[in-house]
């Protein structure tokens, strides 16, 4: 998978450096554009177009060159989901870094702006990475009903996506003793797993043809639970370590560490568990077993993913990244 991700790397600093788009705006704009494209050079993982790329192998799909439009298509469109989760979460860091928006900020502080903000820019990029990963979409090599069917399987991820939020946002407003951990599930597998795990397995099905499947809306679904809980677990973790509150915690969101705590909870913890985090709660997550809870619900929901791989390096890259 190392090969596979130097190749993908070379070609994403490729497009950010070369795409017509991306010149024009730092022609325009230097600052602006070159926060952006900073952000977009910042390095990640590459999960997304990765499971594309190493599925397509697997499956014994040839030419993976010219399909590497649509690796760049889901790393586009994983950047713009980024930046509108930092917009609605109000996150002032991403991967050790300030984010987009407070990084455009920074920019535009000082500056006669015409009342723009950072936020705005940041919102103007995310919508423009999203027609982006369409764009390249269009520029795959491969036969017209193909594409048209990727586009489409690139939309209902979409759209699941945004289903996964909007679950997200009805729950918040729920008390927390009405919220039960399968519907937080069931919320992460729409919300994370449906574009990050289930889409590069389902576009690599398409691509290999001949009626080739893979269980991938099943491998989506326990893949974006394990995913989405052990970055949740991150966070809480380094929380409980004397960090800074996790976003999620901070507002009061409805993640699934909280409604695990609640249920185990007595009326002391519920109460701490209903107020503004901070030092009693801390303390009483402290000694709660909630991280022991995560560890477990991922390593169940992990294994269930990987039984739908067969064995191979996509196997083993997938059992790396949902490790706790």
């Amino acid at each position: 998978m190392q090969v596979l991700k130097a190749e993908f790397e070379a070609r994403w600093r490729e497009h950010v450096a070369g795409h017509a788009f991306w010149t024009g705006w730092l022609e325009l704009d230097p600052e602006m554009a070159g926060a952006v494209r900073e952000c977009l050079l910042a390095g990640g993982k590459r999960l997304r177009p990765l499971l594309f790329a190493g599925a397509c192998r697997m499956l014994g799909v040839e030419g993976l060159e010219k399909l590497m439009p649509v690796a760049l298509a889901l790393e586009l469109a994983h950047n713009f989901i980024l930046i509108h989760d930092d917009l609605i979460d109000d996150s002032k860091t991403r991967r050790g870094r300030s984010s987009l928006p407070e990084s455009l900020a920074g920019v535009l502080e000082g500056t006669e702006a015409g009342g723009f903000r950072g936020e705005d820019v940041a919102l103007v990029a995310g919508d423009v990475l999203y027609s982006l990963a369409l764009e390249s979409l269009t520029r795959t090599e491969a036969p017209l009903e193909l594409v048209l069917e990727a586009t489409r399987a690139f939309m209902r991820a979409a759209l699941d996506t945004s289903h996964g939020t909007l679950l997200e946002m009805k729950a918040a407003r729920m008390p927390l003793g009405e919220l039960e951990l399968a519907e937080i599930e069931r919320m992460y597998a729409l919300k994370t797993g449906a574009y990050s795990f289930e889409l590069p397995l389902r576009l690599a099905e398409l691509f290999a043809g001949s009626g080739v499947a893979l269980p991938s809306a099943r491998f989506g679904r326990h893949a974006g639970v394990a995913f989405q809980l052990k970055n949740d677990r991150e966070g809480l973790l380094a929380w409980l370590e004397d960090g800074p509150v996790p976003d999620d915690l901070r507002d009061r969101r409805p993640i699934w560490a909280v409604v695990q705590a609640w249920q185990r909870a007595d009326g002391e913890g519920r109460r701490l568990l209903e107020e503004q985090p901070g030092v009693g709660l801390r303390e009483y997550l402290r000694g709660n077993g909630v991280i022991a809870a995560m560890d477990a619900a991922i390593r169940e929901q992990a294994g269930l993913a990987l039984e739908c791989l067969p064995g191979s390096s996509l196997r083993e890259f997938v059992a790396e990244s949902l490790a706790v």
